[in-house]
């Protein structure tokens, strides 16, 4: 890793003092545009360690957070040392005990992820019954945490498989999409998970899930709204964001 610049280190330290600062200078005072993001990275690591050895105080930890926020900087985004430094980490890795415990593995009802990607992909060029055959053979329908990664990167390459997936087959692939957004933030995914859900009140979700995993939908949208406050998704869904919140409370 690259070293540390010591004068933006010093900024660093006087922005985490006086939050008003990143507001009255603007971002570009602590994020340079002209520095290498290894060197950013570097110089935030070295900040970041330094404070919470001074103070290892969830507030301190809060703070840290809160003025990444304001640089527009994703804490899930950063190396893991950085994460841990954060408590992001632990954060992230409670939300995705919530989504385990939830979800426990049940059989598939409905179509099979694969053949709603088809489904999808026959308004870009014909889809052959053998293909569609094969979706279904080779489809985990028993364990949802079995679903490989590339299998559900795909689902999300050209659209949202949310509408082509059957009601039924919701519980199933939820808690991997949840969990598989959570490990790839910033991704197709994500941004799709959080679209649907945001636009799915917890009203309408009463009868889809249970309490528990109403909860667990909750702490993700949650982790996530924190991790980029700024989003123009997450502004533009505020209502439904604070109503998924009150579950929490």
């Amino acid at each position: 890793m690259p070293d540390a610049d010591p004068s933006l280190v010093a900024l660093f330290a006087q922005a985490f003092a006086n939050p008003g600062l990143v507001r009255q200078h603007g971002r570009r005072l602590l994020r340079p545009l002209d520095m290498p993001w290894e060197v950013f990275e570097a110089t935030l690591t070295r900040f970041v360690e330094v404070t919470v050895a001074e103070d290892p105080s969830e507030e301190t930890r809060r703070r840290l957070r809160s003025l990444l926020a304001e640089l527009h900087v994703r804490p899930s985004l950063l190396s893991q040392a950085l994460m841990h430094g954060l408590g992001v980490h632990d954060r992230r890795a409670s939300v995705l005990r919530c989504i385990h415990e939830a979800f426990p593995p049940t059989p598939l009802v409905g179509r099979p992820l694969g053949e709603a990607v088809l489904e999808d992909e026959r308004a870009f060029r014909v889809v052959l019954e053998a293909e569609v055959e094969a979706a279904r053979a080779s489809a985990e329908t028993r364990d949802w945490r079995k679903l490989p990664d590339g299998e559900l990167e795909r689902a999300f390459e050209k659209n949202s498989v949310y509408l082509w997936l059957d009601a039924s087959a919701w519980s199933f692939y939820v808690p991997a999409f949840l969990s598989h957004a959570l490990h790839h933030p910033a991704g197709q995914c994500e941004f799709f998970t959080l679209l649907t859900f945001l636009e799915l009140s917890p009203t309408d979700a009463m009868s889809r899930w249970t309490h528990d995993q109403r909860h667990a939908i909750a702490r993700f949208l949650a982790f996530v709204s924190d991790d980029q406050p700024w989003s123009r998704l997450l502004l533009e869904h505020r209502d439904s964001l604070v109503a998924w919140r009150t579950l929490l409370s």
